[in-house]
Order: C-alpha cells, then sequence, then structure tokens
C-alpha cells in the first residue's frame, strides 16, 4: 500500500508513550518496504514526536542527545516531512 508515495507496511497495534494515540502502519523513507529493528525511529503520526524501539519492540521517547548523535540526511529528511505533514493538514 502507498500513501502520499511512500510504502507503508501494516504493523502490530503500538502506543505512542507520549500522546497515547494508537501507531499501527511504518512507512520507510526510502522505496523499500518499511520494517523494524530494535534502536530504529519512529514519529508519531498525531504529535509528531520522535520514539525509538527497544529490544522488546516497545516504544519510548527519544532523548535530546540521540536526536543530535542522528546523521545529517535524517534530520533533512525529518525536516522535509514535517514540513509536507504541515502543508497536508
Amino acid at each position: 500500500m502507498r500513501i502520499n508515495g511512500y510504502k507503508v507496511t501494516p504493523m502490530p497495534n503500538m502506543i505512542c508513550p507520549k500522546c497515547k494515540s494508537k501507531l499501527n502502519t511504518a512507512t520507510c523513507m526510502h522505496d523499500t518496504e518499511a520494517t523494524v529493528s530494535p534502536n530504529d525511529v519512529v514519529m508519531c503520526n498525531e504529535c509528531e514526536s520522535l520514539l525509538v524501539f527497544n529490544k522488546d519492540f516497545k516504544l519510548r521517547t527519544m532523548t535530546e542527545i540521540e536526536f543530535l548523535e542522528l546523521p545529517d540526511e535524517f534530520h533533512v529528511a525529518l525536516s522535509m516531512l514535517t514540513t509536507r505533514r504541515r502543508l497536508w493538514s
């Protein structure tokens, strides 16, 4: 399935630890099918919090240090994504 040009993969229901919204899909920034692994980054569709999967595939809020350590390309992609989301809303 595709939404706004991105491949979307259904995932087991998860809850955002910050706003308690239900998250049940994953989208990959590249043109591949989305999969998740421990330490993968997720953005909540509702509150735009950055979340991280722990080793048990539970979500937790990303720390500021983790955010600063992300590669520059992630920061650029995140900026583009949040700008698009605000324009579509």
